[in-house]
């Protein structure tokens, strides 16, 4: 645990992680050091290329999750190139949006969103398909 304490937000992450592994007798430990560094690694690439993101994006955060900070998923929201995002913080919640006792808000919100999207994508079929309509000059 003392290399955790002089890596900035890894205390939390490890602290958090290892108290729900062991409070479960099924699950065991995986997560080494180098899995953690790679991982961090990989969130400073996701950074470094996310105004290059162009599509539709939902992004979902608890307000209580002790592994990725909320003002970090904001940062990223905020880069987005994109116009068509949206951003939803759920209080109450932790790092496992999904996956808890409390999951209905976060799947509804996910559900919502996607059936959105579906309805832009049928809007801009229509009115292409009105576009190309050619009418008869009189």
């Amino acid at each position: 645990m003392e290399k955790a304490q002089r890596i900035p937000g890894l205390q939390s992450m490890v602290s958090y992680d290892f108290q729900q592994k062991l409070s479960d007798p099924l699950t065991s430990l995986t997560y080494s050091f180098r899995w953690v560094q790679k991982w961090l690694i990989q969130i400073e690439e996701v950074i470094r290329y996310v105004e290059n993101v162009t599509v539709p994006t939902l992004c979902i955060c608890g307000k209580d999750d002790p592994l990725i900070p909320t003002d970090t998923v904001r940062s990223f929201f905020d880069s987005l190139s994109t116009q068509d995002k949206e951003w939803i913080l759920l209080s109450g919640y932790g790092h496992r949006l999904l996956h808890s006792d409390r999951s209905a808000s976060a799947t509804n919100a996910l559900i919502d969103w996607l059936n959105r999207q579906e309805q832009a994508i049928q809007d801009k079929r229509e009115v292409e398909s009105l576009l190309s309509i050619k009418f008869p000059i009189t």
